[in-house]
């Protein structure tokens, strides 16, 4: 079986680490809107994402397919290629943190 659809949405914003004492030691999150730039490179990931098809257990969509449970992955700079195959469009297009989510379609699997 091969999984066929890797792609982007965004509803233009992103969580943000903030240092709530100046010096990295307690942190915070925060919405923030995504820049014009941010949500074009965002786009031009998700066209670069579905030039990619995964096979059940491989890469972030084939994991989450097999295990039928989301996944949450960070820091994809430094993912090993095996377990995140589109690092590089990853780093490219500044995408730091990918999320799988298990939806039910007829037209996988």
């Amino acid at each position: 079986c091969r999984l066929c659809f890797a792609g982007n949405a965004t509803l233009g914003v992103q969580i943000v680490d903030e240092s709530t004492d100046g010096k990295k030691n307690e942190m915070t999150k925060r919405v923030a809107p995504m820049t014009s730039d941010e949500i074009f490179n965002f786009s031009l990931y998700g066209d670069y994402s579905e030039k990619f098809s995964f096979s059940t257990g491989c890469g972030l969509p084939g994991r989450v397919f097999q295990s039928g449970v989301a996944a949450w992955e960070q820091y994809l700079a430094n993912a090993p290629a095996e377990m995140f195959e589109r690092r590089g469009g990853a780093i490219q297009f500044g995408i730091k943190t990918a999320l799988g989510l298990p939806i039910d379609s007829p037209n996988v699997g």
